[in-house]
């Protein structure tokens, strides 16, 4: 069965193929140039984004594999959570080339598709603690199945993959601020790092909270104007992975979980993918490969292709984007 799958629920264009769950080939259109100097995303240039790299992506990808519209058999899409504008793009294209050439369609959550990542690929076993740190969300969930999600534990506040962003504009290090923090903490090789709080490390609840520390560090900021920018970035790094760490250490103690799977923007971190596999040797952590860590069309295909599989196909005509949806 050839799969078309798309997703567009923030600043990434991405198409992909798949032939049954065995991908094929994906192809995605960055807009971080578009919002750099916003330092964020900006949700009406992303939306008209969206609408100007789909078609061409579409056209590119299918030409790839010299497939046309005829030779797809399912369509799936990301329908939410995600910015209105971005996904309504998305879900528009998905239901019009649906009706028009009657091909099933199947909607997808865009957390599922994250935290099935890493099935793309590696055999993943079912129950797993799934993780998702990106820009956007940071959730514990318990996976009994590919459509059974308990949440644990989630951010009351930012968003991990946001707190990066966010602290990268204070220091004006650019967009995204992930990768450019990550960068720069493996620079600094001194012991001496700054104390940053780690907000509800050491709470029972599997809640976490970035708003604290983010303050901290603007505080830190603006009381030493020469600050050395590589040990803040090692600084507040590592305040960051050790609240994760915590959290997920205590979330598969307290329900017994031997399977890890971390997903997200944040999961490409190379101290978190260091740090979790050295920290917990006797459990089997699933990480997705690093360019499925962020938003792309092959998680989302992955997961819409099973999903379809064990459910069947949506009404496109009942399928709307929603900014909002727990999964």
């Amino acid at each position: 069965m050839i799969t078309l799958s798309i997703e567009s629920s923030c600043d990434d264009t991405s198409l992909a193929l798949f032939n049954n769950t065995t991908l094929l080939g994906v192809k995605t259109a960055s807009q971080n140039q578009i919002h750099q100097a916003f330092g964020g995303v900006v949700p009406e240039l992303a939306a008209r984004a969206h609408n100007q790299n789909i078609l061409p992506l579409y056209y590119e990808l299918m030409s790839e594999f010299n497939f046309t519209i005829k030779d797809i058999e399912l369509i799936v899409v990301t329908y939410a959570p995600g910015l209105i504008g971005s996904l309504l793009v998305g879900v528009e294209f998905a239901k019009t080339l649906s009706i028009i050439n009657n091909i099933p369609l199947k909607k997808v959550h865009h957390l599922a598709g994250h935290l099935h990542a890493a099935h793309i690929t590696q055999e993943v076993p079912y129950p797993f603690l799934g993780v998702v740190v990106s820009g956007g969300h940071t959730n514990i969930f318990i996976v009994e199945d590919i459509d059974k999600y308990r949440l644990v534990g989630y951010s009351l506040d930012d968003a991990a993959g946001e707190a990066f962003d966010k602290v990268a504009k204070m220091c004006n290090l650019g967009y995204p601020g992930g990768p450019i923090i990550d960068k720069l903490a493996q620079k600094y090789t001194k012991s001496e790092k700054i104390a940053f709080p780690r907000p509800m490390r050491n709470s029972t609840e599997l809640h976490f909270s970035f708003s604290g520390l983010k303050t901290a560090v603007s505080t830190y900021l603006k009381n030493n104007p020469d600050y050395d920018v590589e040990r803040v970035a090692a600084s507040f790094q590592d305040a960051v992975i050790d609240s994760l760490f915590e959290k997920i250490k205590r979330a598969a103690n307290e329900y017994n979980m031997s399977n890890i799977v971390i997903s997200g923007g944040v999961a490409a971190n190379s101290l978190l993918r260091k740090y979790i596999s050295e920290q917990l040797p006797t459990h089997n952590i699933y990480l997705p490969s690093l360019k499925y860590c962020m938003d792309n069309g092959a998680m989302i295909g992955y997961i819409g292709v099973k999903l379809y599989e064990k459910y069947g196909a949506d009404d496109p005509h009942s399928i709307h984007p929603k900014a909002t949806e727990t999964l």
